[in-house]
């Protein structure tokens, strides 16, 4: 594991209950994408996931989101 410092910076994200899986993460992601397309939010980077449960969480009770970068308006 490698810990490094991330400078700040603004995002938007989307929050999902439940396991996590490709097909959730691509749904979600594409949900979160066109709520940024509709609002004219410019993104930058790639979408990435933060997941905040361990394994022995039930799905249910998991809470997961995901996000990307967005560009800052003056």
């Amino acid at each position: 594991m490698k810990i490094a410092e991330i400078p700040a910076r603004l995002i938007a994200a989307l929050c999902f209950s439940g396991g996590w899986s490709e097909a959730h993460f691509e749904k979600e992601t594409l949900e979160l994408l066109n709520a940024l397309s509709e609002a004219k939010i410019q993104t930058k980077g790639k979408v990435f996931t933060m997941l905040y449960n361990p394994p022995f969480i039930p799905g249910f009770l998991r809470r997961n989101e995901v996000a990307i970068e967005i560009e800052q308006t003056p």
